[in-house]
């Protein structure tokens, strides 16, 4: 556990491929790095001063906070956004899902290689991980994906092909990265007080 937080600095020290996966299911045990501290150091981005806020562990549940580069990341994104020794770009699969009581229940399904990361590619990979777990893409309701173009593209995007397929599969984009944009484009409005 020591050594995890030691390691919390977004780098991937890890050469041993097993030894890469032991520790990104560590990870996913503990879950988000979210420190308490007295305060976050403020930065200056060349117009104003920012500073992180703890409340948004809370409405973000998702982010997490790296001391050693006074950032704040995508926990899901951070896990699984690299790749691995053998240089093949991966893919994570997480379902969530409203359960028969109305709660809403989120599963890690797997890691799986993908050859390139074209929608086609990611599609196909995708339809195999559901209909192995008996789950139908007619059922889909969702999905969510980072804002690169090969994802959210609105004619050729992952996005869209499923949405052809399914037209309840409304997407929406991946409130981290939506979040950093926000406070990017909110910070170069705020004058210094």
């Amino acid at each position: 556990m020591l050594l995890l937080k030691e390691t919390r600095g977004y780098e991937n020290q890890f050469d041993d491929v097993n030894q890469q996966d032991e520790v990104r299911r560590a990870y996913i045990d503990m879950g988000p790095f979210q420190p308490k501290l007295e305060s976050y150091k403020p930065t200056y981005d060349g117009k104003q001063n920012r500073q992180f806020q703890y409340s948004w562990f809370t409405r973000f549940s998702w982010l997490e906070y790296s001391i050693a580069k006074d950032k704040v990341f995508c926990f899901p994104c951070f896990l699984f956004d690299r790749l691995d020794e053998s240089n093949q770009e991966q893919m994570a699969a997480i379902l969530r899902f409203v359960d028969c009581n109305g709660i809403i229940q989120e599963r890690f399904f797997e890691v799986v290689g993908v050859d390139d990361t074209t929608a086609l590619t990611l599609k196909k990979k995708i339809t195999v991980i559901l209909i192995q777990y008996g789950l139908q893409i007619a059922d889909m309701r969702g999905q969510g994906y980072d804002g690169a173009s090969n994802m959210c593209g609105a004619w050729n995007g992952l996005q869209a092909i499923f949405v052809n397929d399914c037209p309840y599969a409304y997407y929406v984009h991946c409130f981290a990265h939506r979040l950093q944009l926000a406070l990017v484009a909110a910070s170069k409005d705020v004058h210094d007080v």
